[in-house]
């Protein structure tokens, strides 16, 4: 969940009230700037912004939209400075601790965010998307029991909502409770019918409990509301090579192949389905790679990214467009296709020694493994900053 949309609706709430606000005071430069990041307008919403602290540097609102702006634009440790200076202002200011918990997280300081969430969570405990996004911070730090806890209180305080329920699922079926987790993942579908990735979920959890029809059935409901959800046409295969039903298992698995031709197990998966029919066809070759060259400037280390210490180091990157990319480009070359052989499941800038930065990157593989990457990005961190002249 976001709160920057709570914040600027405070803000205009508050311009309502303040429309005689007298020019060059700190609510005229706060309201001006809040309409200028509302425009996309950042950074004359930056210059007005610094006019309303050099008026009251005293404000946490001023201190918090401030902070706002700076996160979209990516600026995290900016924003952070300034979500900490808001929330030392005003101690009880519950979306000043929870813009803290939510930028640290997005840094990798899991440990200090989920501090944050807990100070934020104690001043209003009734605040449902507290609990749901520490809920997420602990599933992604793979604590699930603490994680599912969490998505009790969230639910506790609004049963009606379907989020909750899909990531109590994730997490039930991560500790290998696929009764529960379908419970939950028919909670969510129940409460949103159109909700995709809740029907996929149910799938695979109906096929890790050998009801492969019925997971066939949930396949079939997530693809009619996305259809190319590569991830489920592989998983509503892979029901039909355990059901024997090769043929329908086979025009599956081309459905992913048209969506995607580049992907290994589409492809491997297809051909088991043909050798059991006793059809030895000629593996198709395409599924070994694309010949993609644009990252062909790019030098990786040859270090395996399990940690800070051995990350992945990418060098040669023109900016930090270019280098994103190529973490992503790296990723698919390890691991597979992106939403085929594994999701993203969440990307973190951390700030090491010695000046140095990292984007920790922790992806789910199609078989349900976590694995984090780390890649040390200092050669190319913040080049866009410096093109834009921010």
């Amino acid at each position: 969940m976001r709160f920057d949309l709570a914040v600027i609706l405070a803000l205009f709430i508050l311009a309502a009230h303040s429309s005689l606000a007298e020019e060059d005071t700190a609510e005229y430069w706060l309201l001006k700037s809040a309409q200028e990041y509302q425009s996309g307008q950042y950074q004359e919403a930056i210059d007005s912004i610094d006019k309303a602290m050099i008026k009251d540097s005293q404000n946490g609102s001023i201190w918090m939209l401030k902070g706002l702006i700076f996160e979209t634009q990516g600026r995290l440790q900016e924003a952070l400075q300034c979500y900490n200076r808001s929330a030392e202002l005003d101690s009880q200011n519950v979306v000043a601790w929870y813009a803290r918990a939510t930028t640290q997280l997005l840094l990798g300081l899991v440990d200090q965010s989920l501090i944050s969430f807990d100070k934020a969570i104690e001043i209003d405990p009734q605040y449902k998307e507290l609990w749901y996004d520490k809920g997420n911070a602990l599933l992604n730090s793979k604590r699930y029991e603490e994680a599912i806890a969490c998505y009790d209180q969230a639910i506790s305080l609004n049963s009606s909502w379907a989020w909750p329920y899909y990531n109590k699922g994730m997490a039930l079926a991560d500790l290998g409770r696929h009764e529960d987790a379908l419970q939950c993942y028919e909670n969510a579908t129940s409460l949103e019918p159109n909700y995709a990735k809740a029907w996929s979920q149910k799938g695979n959890s109906l096929a890790a409990l050998g009801r492969y029809e019925e997971a066939i059935d949930a396949f079939d409901k997530a693809l009619m509301l996305q259809p190319d959800d590569l991830i489920a046409l592989s998983n509503r295969a892979q029901a039909m090579q355990d059901l024997e039903r090769y043929d329908e298992a086979v025009d599956s698995f081309d459905q992913s192949i048209n969506i995607s031709p580049n992907s290994s197990v589409p492809w491997n998966s297809r051909d088991r389905s043909l050798g059991s029919m006793g059809r030895n066809e000629p593996a198709n070759e395409a599924w070994k790679g694309p010949q993609d060259l644009s990252y062909s400037h790019i030098t990786f280390s040859n270090n395996s990214g399990q940690s800070n210490e051995d990350a992945v180091i990418i060098m040669n990157a023109t900016g930090e467009e270019d280098g994103v990319g190529s973490e992503y480009y790296y990723l698919e070359k390890r691991f597979g296709k992106q939403g085929v052989d594994w999701e993203m499941e969440m990307q973190s800038l951390i700030g090491g020694e010695d000046d140095r930065f990292y984007d920790k990157m922790d992806i789910r593989l199609s078989t349900g493994e976590m694995i984090s990457i780390y890649f040390d990005i200092t050669d190319f961190y913040g080049k866009w900053q410096e093109d834009l002249k921010i």
